[in-house]
């Protein structure tokens, strides 16, 4: 099952929600299993580079099927800067990118950037509770 633009908008609007709660302006990203941009959403106020950020957070989501803040303690790997170099910068584990799984299927991510690490997985988890 493929991520639909109805799923990625309804996730992105239950983290934006979560962001304003926050009282933080950040960007949302979704991308499907592949890694490629489904949605981007940045609200006003968030910085540019979050997009870039939040991006990347998801893209590595995607390609390891798990937390991107889950691979911090790899960050500094040989293994895992040749895949930064590699990517171009794609790969970012940081806490605000989580796959998305539906039907026990990971067919995407989300990356949030704008707020604190805990922040950003606040909003990215808030997103993923709307479909579940």
């Amino acid at each position: 099952m493929p991520l639909t633009l109805e799923l990625a908008e309804r996730i992105t609007a239950a983290s934006k929600a979560k962001a304003e709660g926050l009282g933080i302006r950040v960007s949302i990203i979704t991308v499907d299993a592949g890694g490629h941009v489904v949605t981007v959403h940045r609200m006003d106020g968030a910085s540019w580079l979050t997009v870039d950020i939040a991006t990347a957070m998801a893209y590595t989501a995607a390609a390891f099927k798990t937390g991107a803040g889950n691979l911090a303690g790899s960050a500094d790997q040989p293994w895992f800067r040749s895949l930064t170099i590699l990517t171009e910068g794609k790969v970012l584990p940081a806490d605000g990118g989580i796959p998305i799984e539906v039907g026990g299927e990971i067919v995407g991510a989300i990356g949030v950037s704008g707020g604190s690490n805990a922040q950003d997985k606040e909003c990215s988890e808030a997103g993923l509770q709307s479909i579940a």
